[in-house]
């Protein structure tokens, strides 16, 4: 179950797209999450929405905060839990421990 979006600009490919696409693949696979970790600007976040639009996905980004608080973030897993749109936390390296554990 797909869902065609038009054509769209996809990302060049490099050596950590590559891996990240396979990174990705083996996650969906294994019906798993996956986490992305690097520098900043690297292209995580856009290699993700790159990789969800080749598979027809919604991804929603979301900029992380120490301002997340565990129920938001649990109201955010539960929606997208089982749903056809994948989301990304982006900088979730700024949540507070309370709240990623």
């Amino acid at each position: 179950m797909y869902e065609y979006q038009g054509t769209v600009e996809l990302l060049t490919v490099t050596q950590l797209t590559e891996q990240l696409n396979l990174a990705y693949s083996e996650a969906l696979k294994a019906k798993k999450a996956h986490a992305s970790l690097g520098p900043a600007g690297s292209g995580k976040t856009e290699t993700v929405k790159d990789f969800g639009k080749k598979l027809g996905r919604w991804v929603i980004v979301i900029e992380s905060s120490d301002e997340l608080t565990r129920a938001n973030f649990s109201d955010i897993v539960k929606a997208m839990t089982g749903g056809r749109t994948w989301c990304v936390f982006d900088e979730f390296n700024r949540v507070s421990t309370e709240v990623s554990t």
